[in-house]
Protein backbone atom coordinates (compact mmCIF):
# COMPACT_ATOMS: atom_id res chain seq x y z
CA UNK A 1 0.00 0.00 0.00
CA UNK A 2 2.95 2.25 0.23
CA UNK A 3 4.27 1.94 -2.74
CA UNK A 4 1.56 2.83 -4.38
CA UNK A 5 0.74 6.08 -2.12
CA UNK A 6 4.47 6.98 -3.13
CA UNK A 7 3.44 6.16 -6.85
CA UNK A 8 0.40 7.98 -7.12
CA UNK A 9 2.00 11.43 -5.17
CA UNK A 10 4.67 11.29 -7.38
CA UNK A 11 2.36 11.34 -10.58
CA UNK A 12 0.47 14.58 -8.75
CA UNK A 13 3.22 15.77 -7.79
CA UNK A 14 5.01 15.94 -11.53
CA UNK A 15 1.60 16.74 -12.74
CA UNK A 16 0.95 20.22 -10.58
CA UNK A 17 4.94 20.62 -11.75
CA UNK A 18 3.99 20.58 -15.40
CA UNK A 19 1.21 23.03 -15.08
CA UNK A 20 2.40 25.39 -13.00
CA UNK A 21 5.41 25.83 -15.06
CA UNK A 22 4.65 24.53 -19.24
CA UNK A 23 1.39 26.69 -20.91
CA UNK A 24 1.01 23.83 -23.20
CA UNK A 25 -1.51 26.05 -25.15
CA UNK A 26 1.46 27.11 -27.91
CA UNK A 27 1.64 27.44 -31.05
CA UNK A 28 3.64 25.08 -33.41
CA UNK A 29 7.17 26.26 -33.87
CA UNK A 30 7.59 24.92 -37.46
CA UNK A 31 4.36 26.64 -39.03
CA UNK A 32 3.16 30.31 -39.21
CA UNK A 33 -0.42 30.83 -37.72
CA UNK A 34 -2.31 32.29 -40.55
CA UNK A 35 -4.37 34.63 -38.11
CA UNK A 36 -1.32 36.22 -36.72
CA UNK A 37 0.91 36.32 -40.11
CA UNK A 38 -0.73 38.59 -42.56
CA UNK A 39 -0.18 41.86 -41.65
CA UNK A 40 1.75 43.90 -44.04
CA UNK A 41 2.65 43.62 -47.88
CA UNK A 42 6.06 42.25 -47.68
CA UNK A 43 3.84 39.05 -45.31
CA UNK A 44 1.38 38.91 -48.46
CA UNK A 45 3.78 38.91 -50.88
CA UNK A 46 6.13 35.80 -48.76
CA UNK A 47 2.34 33.92 -48.67
CA UNK A 48 2.24 34.25 -52.27
CA UNK A 49 5.57 33.18 -53.03
CA UNK A 50 4.48 29.96 -50.82
CA UNK A 51 1.65 29.28 -53.60
CA UNK A 52 4.70 29.42 -56.44
CA UNK A 53 7.08 27.10 -54.52
CA UNK A 54 4.26 24.58 -55.19
CA UNK A 55 5.04 24.57 -58.98
CA UNK A 56 8.75 23.18 -58.98
CA UNK A 57 7.58 20.13 -56.88
CA UNK A 58 8.57 16.83 -58.33
CA UNK A 59 4.74 15.56 -58.00
CA UNK A 60 3.08 19.00 -59.19
CA UNK A 61 5.82 20.14 -62.63
CA UNK A 62 9.05 18.78 -61.77
CA UNK A 63 8.49 15.55 -63.67
CA UNK A 64 5.70 17.13 -66.13
CA UNK A 65 8.57 15.89 -68.82
CA UNK A 66 8.14 12.36 -67.77
CA UNK A 67 4.94 12.25 -69.35
CA UNK A 68 7.29 11.94 -73.16
CA UNK A 69 7.47 8.60 -71.80
CA UNK A 70 3.62 7.76 -71.98
CA UNK A 71 4.02 8.26 -76.05
CA UNK A 72 6.75 7.63 -78.20
CA UNK A 73 8.99 10.45 -78.20
CA UNK A 74 10.96 9.74 -74.98
CA UNK A 75 12.29 7.17 -73.03
CA UNK A 76 12.48 6.45 -69.38
CA UNK A 77 11.35 4.64 -66.52
CA UNK A 78 8.77 6.81 -64.87
CA UNK A 79 5.17 6.32 -64.90
CA UNK A 80 6.65 2.91 -66.12
CA UNK A 81 3.01 1.36 -64.44
CA UNK A 82 0.96 3.31 -66.62
CA UNK A 83 2.76 1.99 -69.76
CA UNK A 84 2.53 -1.46 -68.15
CA UNK A 85 -1.38 -1.18 -67.40
CA UNK A 86 -0.29 -1.89 -63.42
CA UNK A 87 -1.22 0.91 -62.17
CA UNK A 88 -3.99 1.76 -59.71
CA UNK A 89 -5.75 4.65 -58.07
CA UNK A 90 -3.76 3.38 -55.06
CA UNK A 91 -0.33 4.38 -56.78
CA UNK A 92 2.04 6.62 -54.66
CA UNK A 93 2.72 8.36 -57.96
CA UNK A 94 -0.95 8.80 -58.59
CA UNK A 95 -2.15 9.74 -55.05
CA UNK A 96 0.83 11.93 -54.50
CA UNK A 97 0.16 14.19 -57.60
CA UNK A 98 -3.60 14.36 -56.37
CA UNK A 99 -1.99 15.28 -52.88
CA UNK A 100 0.66 18.06 -54.13
CA UNK A 101 -2.06 19.78 -56.59
CA UNK A 102 -4.66 20.20 -53.59
CA UNK A 103 -1.74 21.27 -50.96
CA UNK A 104 -1.17 24.20 -54.16
CA UNK A 105 -4.99 24.96 -53.79
CA UNK A 106 -5.42 25.05 -50.28
CA UNK A 107 -2.11 27.31 -50.44
CA UNK A 108 -4.45 29.57 -53.13
CA UNK A 109 -7.21 29.48 -50.85
CA UNK A 110 -5.68 30.46 -47.83
CA UNK A 111 -4.04 33.49 -49.58
CA UNK A 112 -6.96 34.68 -50.94
CA UNK A 113 -8.75 34.56 -47.84
CA UNK A 114 -6.49 35.94 -46.01
CA UNK A 115 -5.53 38.92 -48.37
CA UNK A 116 -9.58 39.52 -48.97
CA UNK A 117 -9.21 40.81 -44.91
CA UNK A 118 -6.10 43.15 -45.06
CA UNK A 119 -6.67 46.68 -44.32
CA UNK A 120 -3.03 47.47 -44.87
CA UNK A 121 -3.40 46.93 -48.64
CA UNK A 122 -5.18 49.08 -51.17
CA UNK A 123 -8.21 47.78 -53.73
CA UNK A 124 -6.15 47.59 -56.00
CA UNK A 125 -3.17 45.90 -54.25
CA UNK A 126 -5.51 43.14 -53.01
CA UNK A 127 -7.20 42.62 -56.96
CA UNK A 128 -3.72 41.83 -57.78
CA UNK A 129 -2.26 40.09 -55.13
CA UNK A 130 -6.01 38.06 -55.37
CA UNK A 131 -5.90 37.48 -59.03
CA UNK A 132 -2.21 36.07 -58.98
CA UNK A 133 -3.78 33.30 -56.75
CA UNK A 134 -6.43 32.69 -58.77
CA UNK A 135 -4.43 31.90 -62.12
CA UNK A 136 -2.16 29.38 -60.06
CA UNK A 137 -5.83 28.13 -58.58
CA UNK A 138 -6.85 27.75 -62.01
CA UNK A 139 -3.49 26.30 -63.73
CA UNK A 140 -3.32 23.44 -60.48
CA UNK A 141 -7.17 22.53 -60.76
CA UNK A 142 -6.78 21.97 -65.10
CA UNK A 143 -3.76 20.18 -64.38
CA UNK A 144 -5.99 18.07 -62.26
CA UNK A 145 -8.76 17.81 -64.55
CA UNK A 146 -6.23 16.72 -67.32
CA UNK A 147 -5.25 13.98 -65.05
CA UNK A 148 -8.19 12.35 -63.17
CA UNK A 149 -11.08 14.53 -65.01
CA UNK A 150 -14.04 15.68 -62.87
CA UNK A 151 -12.55 16.76 -59.37
CA UNK A 152 -13.80 17.54 -56.13
CA UNK A 153 -14.17 21.59 -55.88
CA UNK A 154 -13.02 23.93 -52.46
CA UNK A 155 -13.06 27.39 -53.11
CA UNK A 156 -11.45 30.01 -50.29
CA UNK A 157 -15.18 29.67 -48.52
CA UNK A 158 -13.47 26.72 -47.19
CA UNK A 159 -11.30 26.86 -43.98
CA UNK A 160 -8.77 23.56 -44.08
CA UNK A 161 -7.97 24.05 -39.97
CA UNK A 162 -11.86 24.15 -39.14
CA UNK A 163 -13.13 21.92 -42.05
CA UNK A 164 -10.72 19.55 -42.07
CA UNK A 165 -12.60 16.24 -41.11
CA UNK A 166 -15.92 17.45 -43.13
CA UNK A 167 -14.26 17.58 -46.47
CA UNK A 168 -16.32 14.95 -48.18
CA UNK A 169 -17.17 16.21 -51.64
CA UNK A 170 -18.18 14.43 -54.49
CA UNK A 171 -16.22 15.17 -57.48
CA UNK A 172 -17.67 17.85 -59.85
CA UNK A 173 -18.12 17.24 -63.45
CA UNK A 174 -15.73 18.54 -65.69
CA UNK A 175 -17.65 20.88 -67.52
CA UNK A 176 -18.06 22.55 -63.67
CA UNK A 177 -14.78 22.38 -62.97
CA UNK A 178 -13.96 23.86 -66.10
CA UNK A 179 -16.25 26.97 -65.16
CA UNK A 180 -14.46 27.59 -62.10
CA UNK A 181 -11.09 27.70 -64.01
CA UNK A 182 -12.60 29.83 -66.37
CA UNK A 183 -13.82 32.33 -63.75
CA UNK A 184 -10.44 32.49 -62.25
CA UNK A 185 -8.85 33.10 -65.58
CA UNK A 186 -11.42 35.95 -66.41
CA UNK A 187 -10.31 37.93 -62.62
CA UNK A 188 -6.68 36.78 -63.44
CA UNK A 189 -7.20 38.57 -66.82
CA UNK A 190 -8.89 41.66 -65.28
CA UNK A 191 -6.34 42.69 -62.74
CA UNK A 192 -3.37 41.24 -63.80
CA UNK A 193 -0.65 43.51 -64.90
CA UNK A 194 1.08 42.87 -68.12
CA UNK A 195 4.49 42.58 -66.73
CA UNK A 196 6.28 42.87 -63.62
CA UNK A 197 9.19 44.57 -62.36
CA UNK A 198 12.28 43.27 -63.77
CA UNK A 199 12.71 41.76 -60.31
CA UNK A 200 9.43 40.06 -59.88
CA UNK A 201 9.91 38.48 -63.25
CA UNK A 202 8.56 34.95 -63.19
CA UNK A 203 5.33 35.62 -61.23
CA UNK A 204 1.83 35.43 -63.58
CA UNK A 205 0.84 38.00 -66.25
CA UNK A 206 -1.97 38.99 -68.29
CA UNK A 207 -0.49 37.42 -71.24
CA UNK A 208 -0.07 33.99 -69.17
CA UNK A 209 -3.62 34.10 -67.86
CA UNK A 210 -4.85 34.89 -71.88
CA UNK A 211 -2.68 31.95 -72.83
CA UNK A 212 -3.93 29.65 -70.17
CA UNK A 213 -7.46 30.24 -70.84
CA UNK A 214 -6.30 29.37 -74.26
CA UNK A 215 -5.36 26.21 -73.54
CA UNK A 216 -8.48 25.83 -71.58
CA UNK A 217 -10.62 26.44 -74.58
CA UNK A 218 -8.45 24.58 -76.84
CA UNK A 219 -8.27 21.32 -74.96
CA UNK A 220 -12.22 21.32 -74.78
CA UNK A 221 -12.11 22.23 -78.55
CA UNK A 222 -13.78 25.60 -78.15
CA UNK A 223 -11.97 26.19 -81.04
CA UNK A 224 -12.76 30.14 -81.98
CA UNK A 225 -12.29 30.90 -78.12
CA UNK A 226 -8.77 29.25 -77.75
CA UNK A 227 -8.06 30.88 -81.59
CA UNK A 228 -9.21 34.41 -80.32
CA UNK A 229 -6.90 34.29 -76.41
CA UNK A 230 -4.19 32.96 -78.61
CA UNK A 231 -3.99 35.70 -81.38
CA UNK A 232 -4.81 38.24 -78.33
CA UNK A 233 -0.95 37.68 -77.38
CA UNK A 234 0.50 36.95 -80.44
CA UNK A 235 -0.59 39.72 -82.59
CA UNK A 236 -0.48 42.28 -79.08
CA UNK A 237 -4.21 43.28 -79.87
CA UNK A 238 -4.93 44.95 -76.83
CA UNK A 239 -1.38 45.22 -74.90
CA UNK A 240 2.54 45.05 -76.11
CA UNK A 241 2.74 41.61 -74.51
CA UNK A 242 6.47 40.98 -76.12
CA UNK A 243 6.39 37.40 -77.04
CA UNK A 244 7.98 36.35 -80.23
CA UNK A 245 9.79 33.32 -81.59
CA UNK A 246 13.52 33.37 -80.44
CA UNK A 247 15.56 33.93 -83.25
CA UNK A 248 17.71 31.30 -83.01
CA UNK A 249 15.83 28.19 -82.02
CA UNK A 250 18.56 26.73 -80.12
CA UNK A 251 18.94 29.59 -77.81
CA UNK A 252 15.68 27.88 -76.13
CA UNK A 253 17.44 25.22 -75.01
CA UNK A 254 20.63 27.39 -73.07
CA UNK A 255 18.56 29.46 -70.96
CA UNK A 256 21.72 29.72 -68.44
CA UNK A 257 21.90 32.15 -65.71
CA UNK A 258 18.63 33.58 -65.92
CA UNK A 259 19.13 34.33 -69.74
CA UNK A 260 15.42 34.53 -71.13
CA UNK A 261 14.01 33.96 -74.37
CA UNK A 262 10.86 35.94 -75.86
CA UNK A 263 9.31 32.81 -76.07
CA UNK A 264 8.44 32.63 -72.93
CA UNK A 265 4.98 33.07 -71.71
CA UNK A 266 4.77 31.53 -68.21
CA UNK A 267 8.15 30.06 -66.63
CA UNK A 268 8.83 28.22 -63.17
CA UNK A 269 11.80 29.90 -61.76
CA UNK A 270 14.56 28.14 -60.22
CA UNK A 271 17.91 28.66 -58.97
CA UNK A 272 20.80 26.81 -60.00
CA UNK A 273 21.71 23.19 -58.64
CA UNK A 274 19.27 20.31 -59.32
CA UNK A 275 18.32 19.79 -55.58
CA UNK A 276 14.65 20.62 -54.95
CA UNK A 277 15.49 22.95 -52.34
CA UNK A 278 15.38 25.90 -54.50
CA UNK A 279 15.54 24.00 -57.97
CA UNK A 280 13.93 21.31 -59.78
CA UNK A 281 15.43 17.96 -60.55
CA UNK A 282 14.79 17.92 -64.48
CA UNK A 283 18.97 18.57 -64.53
CA UNK A 284 19.74 15.58 -62.88
CA UNK A 285 16.66 12.88 -64.49
CA UNK A 286 17.59 14.45 -68.37
CA UNK A 287 21.20 15.46 -67.97
CA UNK A 288 24.04 13.05 -68.93
CA UNK A 289 27.71 12.96 -67.18
CA UNK A 290 28.50 15.80 -69.49
CA UNK A 291 25.62 18.13 -68.06
CA UNK A 292 26.04 19.80 -64.98
CA UNK A 293 24.98 18.24 -62.05
CA UNK A 294 23.39 15.59 -64.04
CA UNK A 295 23.91 12.04 -64.68
CA UNK A 296 21.48 9.65 -64.18
CA UNK A 297 20.18 10.14 -68.20
CA UNK A 298 16.46 9.07 -66.99
CA UNK A 299 14.96 10.68 -69.79
CA UNK A 300 16.47 10.12 -73.60
CA UNK A 301 15.12 11.21 -76.91
CA UNK A 302 13.53 8.11 -78.74
CA UNK A 303 14.31 6.38 -82.22
CA UNK A 304 10.86 7.64 -83.48
CA UNK A 305 11.11 11.30 -82.11
CA UNK A 306 14.59 11.52 -84.06
CA UNK A 307 13.19 10.00 -87.52
CA UNK A 308 10.21 12.23 -87.59
CA UNK A 309 12.71 15.22 -88.40
CA UNK A 310 12.56 15.81 -92.15
CA UNK A 311 14.68 16.60 -94.48
CA UNK A 312 16.11 19.82 -95.09
CA UNK A 313 14.10 19.63 -98.32
CA UNK A 314 10.86 18.94 -96.73
CA UNK A 315 10.38 15.32 -97.56
CA UNK A 316 9.81 12.48 -94.86
CA UNK A 317 13.21 11.39 -93.43
CA UNK A 318 13.45 7.35 -94.60
CA UNK A 319 16.39 5.17 -93.81
CA UNK A 320 15.95 2.98 -97.24
CA UNK A 321 17.13 6.21 -98.35
CA UNK A 322 20.69 6.46 -96.95
CA UNK A 323 20.62 2.40 -96.82
CA UNK A 324 19.29 0.87 -99.38
CA UNK A 325 16.79 -2.02 -98.63
CA UNK A 326 17.06 -0.89 -94.56
CA UNK A 327 13.36 -1.19 -93.70
CA UNK A 328 13.46 -5.42 -95.21
CA UNK A 329 17.08 -6.12 -93.21
CA UNK A 330 16.84 -8.20 -89.69
CA UNK A 331 18.03 -6.77 -86.79
CA UNK A 332 21.59 -8.82 -86.79
CA UNK A 333 21.48 -7.00 -90.34
CA UNK A 334 20.92 -3.35 -89.34
CA UNK A 335 23.40 -3.18 -86.77
CA UNK A 336 26.11 -4.47 -89.29
CA UNK A 337 25.79 -1.47 -90.65
CA UNK A 338 26.64 0.47 -87.20
CA UNK A 339 28.81 -1.59 -85.42
CA UNK A 340 31.74 -0.66 -84.90
CA UNK A 341 34.91 -2.54 -82.82
CA UNK A 342 35.80 -0.96 -79.60
CA UNK A 343 38.92 -1.83 -77.23
CA UNK A 344 39.16 -2.75 -73.70
CA UNK A 345 38.40 0.90 -72.40
CA UNK A 346 35.74 1.61 -74.45
CA UNK A 347 37.03 3.64 -77.66
CA UNK A 348 36.67 2.85 -80.80
CA UNK A 349 39.24 1.00 -82.40
CA UNK A 350 37.78 0.13 -85.87
CA UNK A 351 34.89 0.99 -87.99
CA UNK A 352 34.42 -2.90 -89.88
CA UNK A 353 31.45 -2.10 -92.18
CA UNK A 354 30.02 0.96 -90.80
CA UNK A 355 29.84 3.77 -93.01
CA UNK A 356 30.52 6.53 -91.05
CA UNK A 357 29.68 9.32 -94.43
CA UNK A 358 26.60 7.89 -94.60
CA UNK A 359 25.57 7.69 -90.75
CA UNK A 360 26.38 11.57 -90.19
CA UNK A 361 24.84 12.28 -93.29
CA UNK A 362 21.85 10.66 -91.96
CA UNK A 363 21.71 13.70 -89.33
CA UNK A 364 23.30 16.49 -90.41
CA UNK A 365 21.29 16.81 -93.86
CA UNK A 366 17.92 16.94 -91.48
CA UNK A 367 15.67 19.42 -90.32
CA UNK A 368 18.42 21.79 -88.58
CA UNK A 369 16.02 21.71 -85.30
CA UNK A 370 16.82 17.97 -84.84
CA UNK A 371 20.69 18.85 -83.90
CA UNK A 372 19.76 21.49 -81.71
CA UNK A 373 17.13 19.40 -79.58
CA UNK A 374 18.95 16.31 -79.22
CA UNK A 375 22.58 15.55 -78.20
CA UNK A 376 24.06 13.18 -80.61
CA UNK A 377 26.57 10.21 -79.29
CA UNK A 378 28.61 8.94 -81.65
CA UNK A 379 29.45 5.74 -79.98
CA UNK A 380 26.00 4.77 -79.29
CA UNK A 381 24.76 6.04 -82.86
CA UNK A 382 26.96 3.95 -84.40
CA UNK A 383 27.00 0.78 -81.62
CA UNK A 384 23.28 0.73 -81.40
CA UNK A 385 22.56 -0.66 -85.13
CA UNK A 386 18.37 0.73 -84.55
CA UNK A 387 19.05 4.33 -86.77
CA UNK A 388 18.55 6.63 -83.21
CA UNK A 389 20.75 8.88 -80.78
Amino acid sequence: MKKILIYLSLFLFTSVTFTGCYDLDTYPGDKVNQSLFYKTEEHAKQGLMGIYGMLRLNEAFGYQFCFDHLGDIAYGYNYYMMFLGTYTERDGTIQSTWQTFYDGIQRSNSFISAVSEMGVLTDEQKNQYIAEAKFLRGLFYFTLMDLYGGVPYYDETTNVNKDYLNMKKPRSSEEEIRSYILNDLNEAIKYLPVQHAAAEYGRATKGAAYALRGKVYLYNQEWQNAIADFEEIVNNKSNDYGYALDPDYAHVFKLYNGDRSPEMVFAIQNKSGVGTEYGMQLQALMGSRSAFGGCWNNTVPSNQLVDMYEFKDGRPFNWDEIFSGYSKMTPDERKELFSVELDPSGAVAGLRNADTTKILDAYENRDPRLMATVIPDANRRLQSGIGGL
